[in-house]
């Protein structure tokens, strides 16, 4: 493969694979100390579907510089070099799948997730336990 187009691949690969990379991690962060709240999920949503475009473009700017690659080796007509499609291009795919996955669970969180109960109680009705304070203390 020529320098240029190694370079020109590669270039093109880091400047979709990282910022999909990051904003996944960003993501994640917010999952974990998001405390399950429909705002933090959809914020997670969004960036996990971004990711997952962008590591979607990924996979098929490998697959079309495999194809171009190819084609550019049968045409010297060499027996002694072979193209194939590595693990990494199955991996980047098993991250696009996976990320697809997440924004589905993340926006079925946001939007079917369970929201508090709120039992709208009449005001000649007593209160059948005593009001929390800070941390769940009874006051």
């Amino acid at each position: 493969m020529p320098s240029i187009a190694h370079k020109g691949i590669t270039t093109v690969q880091a400047g979709l694979f990282i910022p999909a990379v990051c904003l996944t991690f960003l993501s994640l962060l917010i999952a974990l100390f998001g405390h399950f709240n429909r705002p933090a999920s959809l914020c997670a949503s969004f960036l996990t579907f971004i990711s997952f475009v962008l590591t979607l473009a990924t996979f098929i700017v490998e697959i079309v510089a495999n194809n171009e690659l190819k084609s550019g080796v049968n045409d010297l007509h060499l027996s002694t070099i072979t193209v194939t499609i590595g693990p990494a291009v199955w991996m980047t795919l098993g991250a696009a799948i996976a990320l697809f996955l997440a924004t589905c669970a993340y926006f079925l969180a946001c939007v079917c997730g369970v929201g508090r109960s709120r039992r709208h109680r009449n005001s000649t009705e007593p209160m059948r336990e005593k009001p929390r304070g800070w941390f769940g203390r009874r006051v």
